[in-house]
């Protein structure tokens, strides 16, 4: 029960060095009884508002499965050219990723 996700809540907005910075993103949701919802945030870097919008832009018109998919590719393809062999299992998979669990 973060207090900054409680209702009316307002941030200070200060960032800086020590003082342990995180995000938190909050949206309100009413579902009707069987229904479904999809919430999608977009997290993202721009140098400026007009290049950050014209990102959202470009990610509202996406297939977000395939752009996902290309991400995960790229991750495996820049992560997963070194791999480490422990004699610990779980070890193995956190450094070498997840998705080689599997």
């Amino acid at each position: 029960m973060p207090s900054g996700l409680a209702r009316g809540a307002v941030l200070s907005g200060r960032v800086g060095s020590g003082l342990d910075p995180c995000a938190a993103l909050q949206t309100m949701v009413e579902i009707a009884p069987n229904g479904v919802a999809e919430v999608v945030f977009f997290l993202g870097d721009a140098p400026n508002e007009t290049e950050a919008r014209s990102l959202i832009a470009r990610y509202r018109k996406a297939d977000l499965d395939a752009v996902l998919s290309e991400v995960r590719r790229f991750w495996d393809d820049t992560v997963g050219t070194i791999q480490v062999k422990t004699p610990d299992r779980s070890m193995d998979i956190i450094l070498n990723g997840y998705s080689m669990a599997g």
